[in-house]
């Protein structure tokens, strides 16, 4: 009766590894996209025209998304995920935005998005090395001052706002080290892009 049983165990056994295999090959292309050098410079041509693009349709209120609700959550680590996602309710605009970025050799807007978060994440951990971390009881001290003189749903605002940007920095500071080394040989153009959009 029990002569059976060790030949289970063993199908049980090789049915969990089996299981497992198929997890570590449905997440290993994943962990194994590494940010490469010509990907880096095909998003940075593209980050720059689509930056004109949006420049140059500006003044259409029909296509102009600057004035949507704004969100104070501001989670600098998930910066072009969410332009894409505020471009979804534009949907001429997000067709000519994705056809900049599929002439790069980008697959589609997600994609493009994806190595966008990464790339900033990256480039935020690089200018924060050597940075001591955010002071918070200096910013709790900060937001008490302002209590007094702003509305109760102003002050809210800017908690959520600074409560985004204290979490987007401790993510960059943990941004993996991979992406990091990937963007430092192209830092000074990265820092260029993104001071250039800033003016």
């Amino acid at each position: 009766m029990h002569t059976h049983a060790p030949r289970t165990d063993i199908h049980r056994r090789c049915l969990q590894l089996s299981m497992v295999f198929t997890l570590w090959l449905l997440v290993m292309p994943a962990m194994a996209d590494s940010l490469k050098s010509s990907t880096i410079k095909s998003f940075m041509a593209s980050q720059q025209e689509v930056t004109n693009l949006l420049d140059q349709i500006a003044g259409n209120q029909a296509t102009d998304f600057s004035d949507d609700d704004e969100d104070w959550n501001m989670d600098f680590t998930s910066v072009y995920s969410g332009f894409v996602d505020e471009l979804s309710n534009h949907p001429p605009t997000l067709k000519k935005v994705s056809n900049v970025v599929e002439s790069h050799g980008f697959e589609n807007l997600e994609q493009w998005s994806r190595i966008g978060d990464r790339i900033f994440t990256a480039y935020m951990a690089i200018d924060m090395e050597g940075q001591p971390a955010v002071d918070t009881g200096a910013m709790e001290s900060y937001m008490a001052s302002l209590e007094e003189g702003l509305p109760e749903a102003d002050m809210r605002n800017i908690r959520t706002m600074m409560e985004g940007a204290i979490s987007s920095s401790e993510m960059a500071r943990n941004a993996p080290v991979r992406d990091i080394e990937a963007v430092r040989p192209h830092i000074a153009e990265v820092r260029a892009l993104y001071e250039t959009e800033a003016r």
